[in-house]
């Protein structure tokens, strides 16, 4: 998958379209937007030192993410497993629909979240097969390097932020303060509160 992915980021290097997108991988897409559908959901469940916990993160990775020299460039914006299979012994990617401009280190943060979150046994062994492949077909910045697990945060923010947006589709049985404490954790346990 690393490899893959490597050869993508590659081969995208001179990727020029007329075609407009609607939004770029950056802290808007990442962290304003889904905020704005996150805060309010926390508020029901929890009082406001919690919110500004999770408001303080959100500042702390656009800082980082400010200070850092990142390479932008084409990003798949949901590389994981579920976006690809093996035909014919060769990987086939899908699932472009959040493709855009930006942070290239988004799409290896998605693969690691992917692990992290469901892989735990396999994380480490897979994580290491992973980046071998990615930096036998390219470099990756220290600065790239360096901010993944704020972008691992980013990617869970992300995620609930899109399935209470889009509510109509992800229903709303899985809005309850075990499920956004699980969140809230998680976010915290990533290590990018400062504490």
């Amino acid at each position: 998958m690393g490899k893959s992915l490597g050869k993508m980021h590659v081969q995208m290097d001179s990727f020029q379209t007329q075609q407009t997108r609607g939004f770029q991988i950056d802290e808007a897409y990442l962290l304003d937007q889904p905020a704005s559908f996150i805060t309010p959901v926390l508020y029901t469940y929890f009082d406001k030192d919690a919110v500004k916990t999770f408001e303080d993160t959100i500042e702390n990775i656009k800082k980082v993410l400010a200070e850092k020299d990142l390479e932008i460039g084409f990003c798949h914006g949901d590389f994981h497993n579920h976006h690809m299979h093996i035909h014919h012994n060769k990987l086939k990617i899908f699932g472009f629909d959040r493709s855009a401009v930006g942070y290239r280190a988004y799409d290896i943060a998605v693969s690691w979240w992917n692990l992290i979150t469901n892989y735990k046994n396999d994380e480490k062994r897979c994580w290491e097969a992973f980046m071998q492949g990615y930096l036998n077909e390219r470099d990756l910045k220290k600065d790239d390097f360096g901010v993944l697990p704020f972008l691992i945060t980013a990617r869970r923010i992300w995620l609930i932020g899109t399935m209470l947006e889009n509510e109509d589709v992800w229903g709303r049985n899985w809005i309850n303060k075990q499920a956004l404490e699980l969140f809230l954790l998680q976010v915290k346990t990533d290590h990018v509160t400062g504490n």
